[in-house]
């Protein structure tokens, strides 16, 4: 099996090619302020805190402690910490977030 290659017993396998990794502790109201359009996939989990995530052509997303947020690629997005708990979140990125299905 090579790295980054998972096969359950009901068949279902993921891959992914981990480009960058980290760790945010956001200030308050604080805004990420690059590019808006990412060249990869970015997921964000939150540790803690809370903060509002949106994407082009969809209502905001207020999320918390134990939530998942996803930058999609290519796609217009963005996201900022609440004003009295921000929030503190780890993100992974790839290129390639790919589930299969051997049947």
């Amino acid at each position: 099996m090579k790295w980054g290659e998972f096969q359950t017993q009901s068949s279902l396998s993921t891959e992914a090619n981990i480009s960058f990794y980290g760790l945010q502790r956001c200030e308050s109201n604080y805004a990420f302020k690059g590019n808006n359009m990412r060249a990869q996939y970015v997921v964000h989990y939150i540790k803690a805190g809370k903060g509002m995530f949106m994407s082009i052509n969809h209502r905001p997303a207020y999320l918390k402690q134990g939530d998942l947020f996803i930058l999609p690629r290519s796609i217009p997005c963005f996201y900022k910490a609440d004003s009295e708990d921000p929030w503190v979140y780890q993100w992974i990125g790839s290129r390639v977030f790919r589930f299969k299905l051997f049947i």
